[in-house]
């Protein structure tokens, strides 16, 4: 069994591909599998992958009907077996080549159930590069203490928010039945809420650097979709079910359902009443904040109603 499973879903990006998929197997630290999921890809993915898996033994491929991302994820899960599994998206790289090695280190020393990796941001329509992530306060985080980890990562900015920044304890996902919501956009939140809650160790490196190739044109309140909301609901939903949560976790929901009245400003009429009730349902996900900002909108929310507070929202942010 290797230490580690990397799980690339795949579809349309044959420009990226090569140097995703070379930013894995050119790490120092080799024990690894990469499971390639071709999501039904229209172009040469799919000749690439099997290109990959000819070359190296550690490359498994698995091609499959177009179900979107979080269908390919799963998939990836499945075949999964090693004993930590990382996923990083087609069109984005590792920027160190030790980055694994110290991944493993980490690993080796504490055995934790999560472990959050640094992040650069990559701006391609303004080439810029913005460091997100990182240089970790590991005096904090070394303690063990899942809960003060989770608050200070939230408080200094640091925490997570997408599936590719954490490594996570493969048994975790198996005993706990956790997988990607079918169907939805959004639907890291659901996932981490999941993945952090269920653990009882949380960690971090420095060293394994993930390149996200972000465009402002693709974020999810550029571009607002019913599914969206519904995958943001996922997470504040399952959040509900909690009896207690770090201040950290309530904190990050209070956020997320920010974007989901942001995602729900820019919606038409007619999904604007498809979706209402359920952004209506989750606004106690503003109830246990400490943060002024969801204090103010759960107010206006009360004072106006959600469609102008969601509105006036959209036009400050």
């Amino acid at each position: 069994m290797s230490l580690l499973s990397v799980i690339v879903p795949i579809y349309k990006v044959e420009n990226y591909l090569d140097e995703c998929v070379q930013s894995i197997l050119q790490q120092t630290f080799e024990d690894f599998e990469v499971i390639l999921v071709d999501d039904g890809s229209p172009d040469l993915c799919p000749v690439m992958c099997d290109s990959y898996a000819r070359q190296d033994d550690r490359v498994m491929v698995i091609h499959k009907v177009n179900g979107g991302s979080s269908d390919a994820r799963n998939e990836g899960l499945k075949a999964a077996r090693g004993e930590y599994v990382l996923f990083i998206d087609s069109d984005d790289r590792y920027m160190t080549h030790d980055g694994f090695a110290e991944l493993a280190n980490r690993i080796n020393l504490y055995h934790e159930d999560i472990i959050q990796l640094a992040t650069v941001n990559v701006y391609q329509d303004r080439d810029e590069i913005e460091h997100v992530r990182g240089n970790y306060n590991f005096d904090i985080i070394n303690l063990g203490n899942k809960v003060s980890t989770i608050d200070y990562l939230y408080n200094d900015g640091q925490f997570a928010g997408s599936a590719w920044l954490m490594c996570v304890k493969r048994s975790l996902l198996v005993d706990n039945d956790i997988s990607f919501p079918i169907g939805v956009t959004a639907e890291d939140y659901g996932y981490l809420m999941k993945i952090i809650t269920k653990a009882r160790s949380y960690g971090a490196v420095d060293g394994l650097v993930y390149e996200y190739k972000k465009n402002m044109s693709s974020s999810i309140t550029s571009k607002p979709r019913v599914s969206g909301i519904k995958g943001i609901s996922i997470a504040v939903e399952y959040w509900k079910s909690l009896l207690e949560c770090p201040q950290g976790l309530n904190e990050f929901v209070a956020y997320i359902y920010m974007i989901m009245l942001l995602n729900y400003a820019g919606l038409s009429k007619e999904e604007r009443d498809l979706v209402r009730s359920i952004v209506s349902n989750d606004l106690c996900a503003l109830s246990k904040s400490n943060k002024f900002k969801s204090k103010v909108i759960d107010a206006c929310i009360k004072l106006i109603g959600i469609d102008y507070t969601a509105s006036l929202l959209r036009l400050i942010k």
